[in-house]
């Protein structure tokens, strides 16, 4: 097998997607479990390598051709319901462990959402999911709840200061780790609907149907527009977006740059709205119609020059507000003949109905609390995916390129002296702090040489 930090090969590739298999709630963080998540993390790095290089994409062929897909949905669902029913029980109890093993299966549902969002880029690999296309529709409309339920700076982990830091307990880290992978796993359901509304004219109408009916996901999208969740102000003031997986500050001339997550969330609203088959299935009542026409404010120039079909999406809302349907529709619901439930999530709660505080404690005692080997151990250090290229040093006030370190601690980078100044109420404690490790550290290898030395001086006198 391929080092963790090199990309696989076609063959290993495609060991990895064969080797993937469903897993119960009970097996998360067994050596079973670890399996699954190594082969999803290698298979993960390396799609998302082929995507960004434009290569030969050959990891999702494999998810093709060895119909795995459905798989990864399963183990998206199976995790979900581990992270709602069991980690509440037992986090107290795990929090104080290495963060490799408790934090890993709240990373495991990201590199899952994450991996499926490069997969059903492509309409073949969507349409190899079938039927678990519903519950992957379920889970991606619970996320988008989430995002437009809880207020946007509860939505990721405030920024602390070294000293807030220190005085956090392993609990409060922990839960400060799981609302980030929260936060995104949820913008990468963004992505995963964009696709799936892009292709839903080659997927079952079942996925029309839960769109339209059951959830009626434009009465979440909607909102989550005007939330806005992908942009944020810190608390030195600085505007940020979050781009590719991470906060970076807006630059004076991209205030009115489209954010890669609004652009999303923006063609999926525009793939429902403007399909003429979405059209006549949708019925469109006074709720549903004054929520549409709330995206009208959002529309304007600046919108159009970046995406030029949205014009024709205002001129569809216009339409709308004057004849209060959407034009040639006929007015009268397109039946509903087809439906699907959601086969892995209920199954899984019927399985386990009114036993999760025993499954709990079960998993505590029989996976959390178990002795871990060496090897195993190995195994979690290198499941942490480390980027190949490491992004250059960031300034710790402003978050722009920085070129200057703290002379004094030689931990800290800044941009310019201002930047420097005006970190050092926050940056002082730690920097003091890693000053005095360090002079600790250099005492006590001291005293370790003395000490070797005296004894060697004793064997020599003997």
């Amino acid at each position: 097998m391929s080092g963790q930090s090199s990309i696989l090969s076609p063959p290993e590739a495609e060991h990895f997607v064969r080797s993937l298999k469903t897993y119960s709630v009970l097996e998360v963080g067994s050596s079973k479990w670890f399996d699954q998540h190594e082969y999803v993390e290698q298979l993960n790095k390396t799609a998302h390598k082929q995507a960004k290089d434009g290569t030969d994409e050959f990891v999702m062929e494999f998810f093709n051709l060895e119909e795995k897909v459905d798989v990864l949905i399963h183990h998206l669902v199976t995790i979900e319901l581990w992270k709602e029913q069991i980690f509440p029980c037992i986090e107290k109890d795990i929090a104080h462990m290495t963060c490799l093993r408790n934090y890993l299966p709240l990373y495991h549902e990201a590199s899952l959402i994450n991996l499926l969002e490069i997969l059903l880029y492509h309409e073949s690999s969507a349409q190899c999911a079938g039927d678990l296309l519903v519950d992957l529709v379920d889970y991606c409309y619970r996320k988008f709840i989430y995002l437009v339920a809880k207020k946007n700076k509860d939505l990721w982990p405030q920024p602390l200061g070294q000293k807030e830091v220190l005085k956090q307990s392993d609990l409060e880290m922990l839960q400060q780790q799981n609302k980030e992978c929260e936060f995104h796993i949820c913008t990468s359901c963004i992505a995963v609907v964009q696709s799936l509304t892009q292709h839903r004219r080659a997927l079952p109408l079942t996925i029309t149907t839960r769109m339209t009916e059951t959830h009626d996901i434009l009465l979440t999208l909607v909102p989550l527009m005007e939330k806005a969740p992908w942009i944020r102000k810190t608390r030195n003031g600085i505007l940020q977006k979050f781009e590719e997986h991470e906060w970076i500050p807006i630059a004076d001339d991209e205030h009115t740059k489209l954010p890669r997550l609004q652009g999303a969330l923006w063609l999926t609203i525009y793939n429902l709205v403007m399909d003429a088959d979405f059209q006549s299935r949708y019925e469109m009542t006074s709720v549903r119609r004054s929520n549409l026409l709330r995206l009208r404010r959002f529309l304007h120039e600046l919108v159009f020059d970046q995406i030029p079909p949205l014009a024709d999406l205002l001129r569809a809302l216009e339409n709308l507000s004057l004849q209060g349907q959407f034009v040639g529709v006929d007015p009268t619901p397109a039946p509903f003949l087809v439906e699907v439930v959601a086969q892995v999530r209920d199954g899984i709660l019927k399985e386990h109905e009114g036993k999760w505080s025993i499954l709990a404690q079960q998993a505590l005692t029989d996976v959390f609390n178990s002795p871990v080997s060496k090897q195993d151990m190995d195994r979690m250090s290198r499941m942490v995916t480390i980027p190949e290229d490491i992004d250059d040093p960031v300034c710790g006030n402003c978050g722009g390129e920085a070129s200057h370190r703290c002379s004094k601690c030689k931990n800290e980078w800044y941009c310019s002296r201002e930047c420097q100044v005006a970190h050092w109420n926050v940056h002082e404690s730690m920097c003091n702090a890693f000053v005095e490790a360090e002079k600790l550290e250099l005492e006590r290898l001291t005293l370790k040489g003395d000490h070797v030395n005296n004894e060697r001086k004793i064997e020599i006198k003997n």
